[in-house]
């Protein structure tokens, strides 16, 4: 195939036939030249197959690999298959005959190989990324078989151990930016430019039509469209004798893309990253006269170059670096350069001679670039033995990479601000970057590093122990990770990493492998109480199985939100039981008379969406703050459901049941404040260590406050609440109290009235409106002269409040119920039955008392207190208001009964701000100033 045009034509144009010629001529010699080196790095079955491919796409024949049916695309423009093809064919299968197609159409346009095959970086993990280029005619049903006919090629290649990535592309719409094919190597149509000098510089032609780009003088790159308008309108080149995939131009907003590719793709493969981000800074440093390597490939090639290592494409690049750093007097990064495609070649040059024959060409070449660089050997042994590498050579390698990475992320994104190219789409993609970078490279109390992105294959220890050892000041302790077996003594070389936490520094070791599975760990405290490892091992495998699942970029649209969590008890102290307490059915958290908490150190391990882990260690005794977090964790408005909680407890006494008490207290908590439909903010009460905690969700922030005791514990509850909220009892908690009936109460407004008579006192417990807990011990002779005045009392209160406003039925009547508390002596617990309370007085010899509160100009209280019709002011009476109230109310008594007196209507108009300055009125404030009221009539009563 010759390009074609008239003698005459030619000198017209100023474009040479002959230099055409030449041009094809010699783009060819080096395509033939990096396609034996491709083979050469392959197998003899792997090189049948790179022979095969133009075949495979030129013909449909069912013996062959990647038939799919007669109706597939096939036939490969100008392709001839030679005797050499057709014998290899022949060998795959012996019924193959050929038959050269006729006036059948070609649609598979060309075949390319793209990427570091063929160069000085092909390694032994290298695949192919072949292009397939069809004719723009192809409907998408079509191309859809002709994408089945690659991946049957493709899984066919795969059981002869080559790895080939296939991708179909019309070249007309890949021009026009409009496609772009997808690999590891690109981000697609936003690095078209990029993608396409890469292409340029790296493809190999195996067969169909040449690319266009060849015959444009290098010279005039800048003129390539209307150059190449003139060798297709002047017929120099016939359109099926080539493809135009375009001149490889570079806009701004790719710089920022293509880093932004660079850099994902560098969280888990540095060194390969290290050197296209570099390229992209070299290329942006000569913006806007930037000159693309695919040029220089093209100029040396058409001016005659005859060195295939002077048009490798890796070394182009590596040229190209080495020159800029050069430049700018930047020694330690071309270091990491240098170290980057010494990594990439994969050619261990202390393990091959260099005047060994048996050394491929890479190893020669390689070892030029190592002369020229001075390496030692000491130093060309130490980076050959990089898959010996462990965690300490792992950690320096991995702070100068990334250290590399963020300079030229940096570079680039200020080229880009400088030059203006942003917009909404670049900014967000920058966003996403950084939280991406932020959750790969970030450091931050308690979150585990990951240290060894591909650096070396194996950090594993066969042994490892964490050392409890005294800090440096003499306060405290402080813990090492060493790769030493247990009851050895500690020696610097074997410590692998120090903190306060040694849950964290396990964890650490799981997530980096360097705790692999046949390694054997253990505790060592400074007591040299020595614990083995291993059955946390197995649960940290159970929890977080590695490697982690790849992060999609949607998850990072938002804030990060946890995935599972993972509860470690008593890694540090095992609990035993008091001595005195050999019962197994106890409470864990509350055990003996001490009523002592068997759970003591306590640390949480978290795995979010960002696939960060992080590491919370607490001091002994703290578990009301773990479980604060695992709530707030749980609970947040953007959680849609708790995360799977795992809990381990190291082996000792009571182990299993600490741990299921620690499970079902948490679900117990998650469920109390997910499936409390009528609570904004309900409160849980917990007994831990003798004392009572209680969580409560205050302003979208979850809370524990703890309670000495039961009277402190009471008086919290007795708080005003914002709203209705309700009281939640640990099944543990105050089992025998009367409190566990009251909380075990449907959640309403109702104002629910409890009372537990014992001789000639009763305890009252009443909750308001809102939930808060009003309790009393009041003077008890019968039920209905205990609970008619309260009946009274709380309906003129609901009328001050005007709460029957709010309610929709029971006919307007707001409601309230009462319960008497029932003891059961079987089971030692209250059960509360209701009782129904007639609202009639009259025949209890009662009078109604009405107090009204006042308050002065200079804030002074003042009663006003009225018993019948008879009105007492303590603006006359003074002092001796109360001990005339109560000598009025002896007169009325027929026998002088010195009986308590029980107020039935308080006014609080004018006191309000003083008694619910944050809150508004409840009915427990009411209930409140009733009592401390009562009891100075009652005392006056009872000293007259």
């Amino acid at each position: 195939m010759d390009p074609v045009g008239s003698a005459e034509e030619t000198q017209n144009s100023g474009i040479d036939r002959k230099r055409l010629k030449e041009i094809l001529h010699r783009f060819l010699e080096v395509n033939r030249q990096r396609l034996d080196r491709t083979k050469e790095a392959l197998s003899l079955h792997q090189s049948v197959i790179v022979d095969l491919l133009p075949l495979l796409f030129h013909v449909n024949h069912p013996v062959l690999p990647g038939y799919i049916s007669q109706t597939t695309p096939a036939g490969l423009s100008n392709y001839k298959p030679d005797k050499q093809i057709l014998r290899q064919a022949k060998q795959l299968s012996r019924s193959f005959h050929y038959q050269p197609l006729s006036s059948r159409q070609e649609p598979i346009e060309a075949l390319y190989i793209m990427g570091s095959v063929g160069t000085i970086g092909q390694s032994r993990k290298s695949d192919l990324d072949i292009w397939v280029c069809h004719s723009y005619t192809l409907k998408k049903n079509t191309i859809i078989e002709l994408d089945r006919k690659c991946t049957s090629i493709s899984e066919w290649a795969k059981t002869l151990g080559l790895d080939i990535c296939f991708f179909t592309m019309d070249a007309q719409k890949f021009k026009t930016g409009e496609t772009t094919p997808l690999s590891e190597e690109s981000s697609g149509s936003t690095q078209h430019g990029l993608l396409l000098d890469e292409f340029y510089r790296s493809a190999i032609y195996l067969g169909g039509r040449y690319p266009l780009w060849w015959f444009v003088p290098a010279e005039l790159e800048q003129s390539y469209d209307h150059y190449s308008s003139e060798l297709m309108h002047k017929r120099f080149l016939r359109e099926s004798e080539v493809v135009d995939f375009g001149a490889p131009k570079v806009p701004l907003s790719e710089y920022v893309t293509a880093a932004i590719w660079q850099l994902y793709k560098g969280i888990h493969s540095p060194h390969k990253s290290v050197l296209k981000l570099l390229l992209l800074e070299v290329y942006a440093s000569q913006y806007p006269n930037t000159q693309l390597l695919s040029t220089v490939f093209k100029s040396r090639v058409q001016s005659g170059c005859d060195d295939i290592n002077q048009v490798d494409p890796y070394l182009l690049v590596f040229n190209s670096l080495e020159q800029y750093l050069l430049g700018v007097n930047a020694e330690k990064r071309l270091e990491i350069v240098r170290r980057c495609l010494y990594f990439k070649v994969d050619k261990p040059l202390s393990r091959h001679s260099s005047s060994s024959l048996a050394a491929s060409w890479q190893h020669r070449q390689l070892q030029l670039l190592i002369d020229q660089w001075g390496w030692e050997k000491g130093y060309i042994k130490h980076l050959d033995e990089r898959r010996q590498w462990k965690a300490q050579q792992v950690i320096l390698e991995r702070q100068q990479l990334v250290k590399e990475l963020l300079n030229s992320y940096r570079f680039l994104a200020d080229f880009v601000r400088r030059q203006g190219a942003s917009s909404k789409h670049l900014q967000s993609e920058i966003s996403i970057l950084g939280k991406r970078l932020y959750a790969a490279f970030e450091r931050k109390a308690g979150k585990i590093e990951w240290i060894n992105p591909n650096i070396s294959p194996d950090l594993s220890e066969t042994y490892l122990t964490l050392l409890q050892r005294p800090q440096a000041s003499g306060k405290g302790s402080h813990w090492s990770l060493n790769a030493i077996a247990a009851q050895k003594e500690y020696q610097s070389e074997s410590q692998l990493k120090s903190g306060l936490s040694a849950l964290e520094l396990y964890v650490w070791a799981y997530c980096n492998e360097v705790l692999g599975p046949q390694t054997s760990s253990w505790l060592q405290t400074t007591d040299q109480a020595i614990y083995s490892l291993n059955n946390l091992h197995s649960a940290l495998r159970q929890w977080l199985p590695l490697p982690l699942p790849h992060t999609n970029q949607t998850a990072f649209e938002q804030k990060p939100t946890p995935v599972s969590v993972m509860l470690v008890i008593n890694l540090h102290h095992p609990s035993d039981l008091p001595s005195a307490d050999g019962n197994l059915q106890l409470d864990p958290l509350n055990v003996g008379k001490g009523r002592q908490s068997l759970v003591n150190d306590t640390h949480i391990l978290i795995h979010n969406s960002w696939n960060e882990v992080f590491v919370h260690s607490f001091a002994n005794n703290s578990l009301e703050l773990v479980i604060t977090e695992l709530l707030t964790l749980s609970l947040s408005g953007q959680q849609p459901a708790a995360p799977k909680l795992t809990v381990f407890c190291r082996e000792g006494a009571l182990a299993s049941q600490i741990k299921m008490r620690v499970e079902q207290l948490f679900w117990q908590l998650i469920k109390a404040y997910q499936q409390d439909r009528v609570s904004v903010s309900p409160r849980y009460l917990v007994q831990i260590n003798g004392t009572y905690c209680c969580w409560q969700n205050h302003g979208q922030q979850i809370r524990c406050t703890r309670l000495a005791d039961e009277t402190q514990l009471l008086e919290y509850l007795s708080k005003p609440q914002t709203q209705l909220n309700s009281i939640h009892l640990d099944p543990h908690t105050l089992q025998h109290h009367p409190l566990a009936a009251i909380a075990a109460l449907p959640t309403s407004p109702s104002i629910q009235v409890a009372y537990h008579a014992h001789g000639d006192q009763a305890e009252v417990y009443i909750l308001d409106e809102k939930g808060s807990l009003f309790t009393a011990s009041m003077a008890f002779y019968n039920e209905a002269s205990l609970l008619r005045p309260l009946h009274q009392f709380i309906r003129k209160a609901i009328e001050r409040l005007d709460l029957s406003a709010s309610i929709n039925d029971h006919f307007g009547v707001y409601p309230i119920e009462f319960y008497s508390l029932i003891h059961d002596p079987s089971s030692h617990r209250y059960l509360a039955e209701p009782r129904h309370i007639v609202n009639d007085i009259n025949d209890l010899n009662f009078f109604n008392i009405q107090v009204i509160i006042d308050v002065s100009y200079n804030n002074e209280l003042y009663y006003s207190i009225y018993c019948d019709d008879q009105e007492f002011h303590q603006t006359e009476l003074g002092d001796t208001l109360f001990k005339q109230v109560a000598a009025f109310i002896l007169q009325q008594r027929h026998q002088g009964e010195r009986y308590p007196c029980y107020i039935t209507d308080l006014d609080l108009s004018h006191y309000r701000d003083r008694i619910a300055a944050e809150h508004p009125l409840q009915i427990s404030h009411f209930l409140n100033l009733k009592r401390s009221i009562e009891a100075q009539l009652n005392h006056e009563l009872q000293t007259l």
